[in-house]
């Protein structure tokens, strides 16, 4: 992302390739227009229609799978999440849709063709007012902006289809170790841990893991831990608290791979990122 905000971008062309893994600081939506979209979202994978809604949280680890050689179009909104935190209320949380603690998360919401027009009218009214140079730009950018994130959480709460869950697939022991280790980054898991508990060969482990997250184990937990230290680290807690919390056994080793993954080493990355946006809304 190149602003403090959030960003729309219309794309076209062929289906998207694999092995391209994601995994960044700003929240997701992506709208599918036409053709033919297959996603994996944190160990499931979800097979895209034309309308599709999939959200993806600044948490939460995903790629693209190939599907055809056809093209394919598609709009994709970057939220800065802090920026999404400012806008909200006590009442209303705009960040509602991105909410991983929710139980039975979906990522994927079909929206019917009354709810897609309205959608894309938003976003058409708000790409007008981010090229506009007039007067109050700024401030209709912004309200526009809510208006569609309103109108974006109030279907996504509101969903009664359970039709999009014929396009979900997942493998049930893979996401019990998921649950696992994303309620245990705290704590040392070993390879051998996991393969006890939850009764499987290593090698079927790691064979499964990867075939249904696109990621290794090690890099999935390591990925995983960085997440919750950037998280951690917005809400002021020290670096060796974080190490405690994400369980990284030396301060070298946990700053070299959070600036390998975000860019700039843990300090500089609060100063620079999240402190002078927390300062831009305040």
């Amino acid at each position: 992302m190149i602003t403090n905000e959030f960003e729309i971008h219309r794309k076209s062309g062929l289906s998207a390739s694999a092995g391209q893994r994601n995994c960044h600081t700003f929240h997701e939506i992506y709208i599918l227009l036409e053709g033919d979209a297959k996603f994996i979202v944190e160990g499931r994978t979800y097979t895209l229609k034309k309308g599709d809604i999939l959200f993806i949280s600044n948490n939460e680890s995903h790629y693209p799978l190939p599907v055809t050689n056809q093209s394919y179009e598609r709009i994709i909104i970057w939220v800065n999440p802090f920026y999404l935190r400012n806008l909200s209320s006590g009442k209303t949380d705009l960040e509602k849709c991105f909410d991983t603690l929710v139980d039975e998360r979906k990522n994927l919401f079909r929206a019917s063709n009354n709810s897609q027009a309205l959608i894309l009218k938003h976003i058409i009214r708000l790409e007008k007012a981010m090229l506009s140079e007039d007067y109050g730009n700024d401030l209709l950018k912004k309200a526009i902006f809510i208006e569609l994130m309103v109108a974006i959480n109030h279907l996504y709460i509101n969903d009664l289809a359970d039709d999009s869950v014929l396009d979900v697939s997942s493998n049930l022991k893979i996401n019990e170790i998921l649950s696992y280790i994303n309620a245990n980054l705290d704590k040392q898991i070993t390879l051998d841990n996991l393969a006890s508990l939850f009764f499987m060969s290593k090698y079927h482990l790691l064979r499964e893991f990867k075939k249904s997250t696109g990621y290794t184990v090690h890099r999935y937990m390591l990925q995983k831990r960085l997440m919750r230290a950037r998280d951690l680290l917005a809400q002021d807690h020290s670096i060796d608290k974080i190490c405690e919390l994400c369980a990284f056994g030396d301060h070298s080793g946990f700053i070299r791979a959070f600036q390998k993954e975000f860019g700039l080493p843990p300090k500089k990355y609060k100063k620079t990122v999240i402190d002078a946006i927390n300062n831009q809304f305040d």
